[in-house]
């Protein structure tokens, strides 16, 4: 019921999120980094837009600054993966154009399995991709 014109936004969005997704998959410095936005359990503001289906792994960052030079530096402390049964959606959608409902239920982060001891601000970078995504 909705016009053409809106359908063709949402395709081409959809369709430019995807072809960064492709870029992901094959660049390593493409690849998905996030903060983590809570700890318990350990959440970050990425989702299906960037083609999570659950069970991809994500090193878990932190950052150390050099005392003497200042430089930052990342690292690895852990790794997570993604739950697949709390993934955001946060894809592009005719909803978006105002009319979306406000769900309460609603999921407005995609969760993380395994590792402990991680904190608010630590970074989250993609290290593996589902095989039966790549194409």
């Amino acid at each position: 019921g909705k016009s053409p014109e809106i359908m063709i936004k949402q395709s081409v969005v959809r369709n430019i999120d995807h072809t960064f997704t492709l870029l992901q998959q094959e660049n390593d410095v493409f690849k998905p980094k996030v903060l983590i936005t809570k700890a318990d359990p350990i959440q970050a503001k990425i989702g299906m837009k960037e083609s999570l289906e659950g069970g991809e792994k994500f090193a878990v960052l932190q950052k150390i600054q050099d005392p003497v030079t200042g430089a930052i530096k990342y690292k690895t402390v852990g790794s997570v993966k993604v739950d697949k049964k709390q993934i955001w959606d946060n894809r592009y959608s005719l909803a978006d154009e105002g009319e979306r409902e406000q769900n309460e239920n609603e999921i407005k982060a995609t969760y993380f399995v395994g590792g402990k001891n991680f904190t608010p601000g630590m970074l989250l970078k993609q290290v593996s991709v589902n095989k039966k995504k790549k194409q």
